[in-house]
């Protein structure tokens, strides 16, 4: 990681107690506001971030239960960062969290996958593409001949799904067991569902430059397989350590009601206890169906824009069952020796396996099981039978069907604690970016910045789910905002603390 200063509350500006208007009002204390807010601080600017809820993290958060041997730690959302996300890196740097960073294990490298009732390991290498039986013979040598065919956009700027390219470059197998194992492990959706472009950028970029995805997977492998990064406590630190080096800048339960533009153009936040804070710009970072209902007035009288409003809000959201198992020794001689497992769409269809996936964390890093004992994380869509069941059932088939995946009894699994949590579509759920997201997101920025003016939108239905995507918005929005208040505001302050 590169080197950079650290940062405490002392050294961010904080709007004084009794100020009417800050620099930059923040909405929402997940990963992206929580990056916006912080950007700003590092600029100088005055900063307020309200978080309807009682903590901040969003999804990001970590829970640590005793046991009578030892601690499980079980993560609410995200398990681990890739080791190339810079954006994270240089977070981290800054908030002075190098010191508690922990890589991944080797066994992180080995990924499975479960098909016909077995776990097969997800090939690694081309030879590894060559023996798999994961895929038929017909699409190897289509793997092997990939990059011979260049591949070309399409004239009419359509984005095609993940699951169409797939089946058009290597074969319908490909599609299913491996793109759609994939998609169903990251967004809890379909293949078929999602645009490339738009849920795939890099992936798009590398097909416009290379032609091929083979070729961009070659450009993109660095020498060394990349650790994942999590922290000491889980990812929950990072959150947290934004929160410190906020400081008092941070509102916890302070849920909004409405956002307006008084009449000096200044953004005002009308909470819910009859409060208001006011801010010269204004960062949304909440859920999809929140920024909908507050934007709403503000577009009400331009249709242009209320069009693009209502394309976004239409953004379907896959809700998520998280089932996380502490368990005991011994284990079973079967028990997983990698990563995870992901279950494509055909073992769901013929087997009606509900698992989208499971991760065991204690394979993964060091301290998140006492010895001899291990995590695993199960994933379900929040639909159907799931939906209906209790969570306690969800942890009951969560505890079947990974026994069933090893080739074991329920019994053998020694279940010592476990935790089901939710994360309703619309409030936590994962955004299926369709064909074509990425040009309504383009369009409702350009909406509002043609009609509301210094505000921005982020969070993870705009573009990318991932930590660092979601950090990476957040930072962005606020370098623009402060940029135009720089470029148009006469009157504010040399030193933001005379507020």
């Amino acid at each position: 990681m590169s080197s950079a200063s650290t940062h405490s509350p002392d050294d961010l500006p904080a709007v004084p107690s009794g100020a009417d208007v800050c620099d930059l009002l923040v909405i929402g204390g997940g990963l992206a506001g929580l990056a916006a807010a912080e950007r700003a601080a590092r600029d100088g600017a005055s900063v307020r971030l309200l978080e309807a809820g009682s903590r901040v993290g969003g999804v990001v958060g970590t829970e640590r239960v005793a046991g009578p041997d030892g601690d499980w730690l079980f993560e609410s959302g995200p398990h681990s960062v890739p080791g190339t996300a810079r954006h994270f890196a240089a977070a981290v740097e800054r908030l002075g969290l190098a010191e508690r960073v922990v890589k991944s294990r080797a066994a992180a490298d080995t990924r499975y996958l479960l098909w016909r009732g077995r776990l097969l390991a997800l090939p690694s290498s081309p030879l590894g593409l060559l023996r798999t039986r994961l895929v038929s013979w017909r699409t190897k040598l289509r793997f092997l001949r990939e990059s011979k065919r260049p591949w070309s956009a399409p004239a009419d700027d359509r984005d095609p799904t993940l699951g169409e390219l797939v089946t058009e470059r290597f074969g319908a197998d490909a599609a299913e067991r491996i793109a759609g194992a994939f998609v169903r492990g990251v967004y809890a959706g379909e293949a078929t569902a999602l645009g490339t472009r738009s849920a795939f950028p890099r992936l798009w970029a590398g097909l416009l430059e290379h032609r091929s995805i083979l070729a961009f997977l070659r450009a993109s492998a660095g020498p060394v397989r990349t650790r994942l990064h999590s922290f000491e406590d889980g990812l929950g630190e990072l959150p947290a350590a934004f929160a410190r080096a906020l400081g008092e800048c941070v509102e916890l339960e302070r849920p909004v009601a409405r956002i307006e533009r008084d009449a000096h153009g200044r953004w005002c936040a009308h909470l819910a206890d009859g409060t208001t804070r006011r801010g010269r710009a204004l960062v949304l970072a909440v859920p999809a169906a929140v920024a909908t209902a507050l934007l709403e007035p503000v577009l009400a009288g331009d249709s242009r824009a209320r069009a693009a409003l209502d394309a976004v809000a239409a953004t379907r959201s896959n809700g998520v069952r998280l089932v996380q198992l502490g368990l005991t020794g011994p284990l079973p001689a079967s028990w997983i020796d990698g990563f995870g497992f992901l279950v494509p769409p055909d073992e769901a269809r013929t087997r009606g396996v509900r698992l989208l996936g499971a991760l065991v964390p204690s394979n993964v890093f060091d301290g998140r099981a006492p010895s001899g004992g291990a995590t695993a994380a199960c994933f379900y869509r929040l639909e159907g039978e799931v939906a209906a069941e209790s969570p306690a059932a969800t942890t009951e088939r969560a505890q079947r069907e990974l026994a069933a995946a090893i080739g074991a009894a329920p019994r053998d699994l020694r279940v010592a604690t476990a935790r089901a949590l939710d994360w309703p579509a619309g409030a936590g759920g994962i955004p299926e970016y369709a064909p074509g997201h990425d040009r309504r997101i383009a369009a409702l920025d350009a909406a509002i910045a043609r009609v509301a003016g210094n505000l921005a939108l982020a969070g993870s239905y705009t573009s990318g789910v991932s930590v660092d995507d979601v950090l990476a918005r957040g930072e962005r929005a606020a370098e623009g905002l402060l940029a135009g208040l720089a470029a148009t505001a006469s009157d504010r302050p040399t030193d933001p603390r005379t507020l």
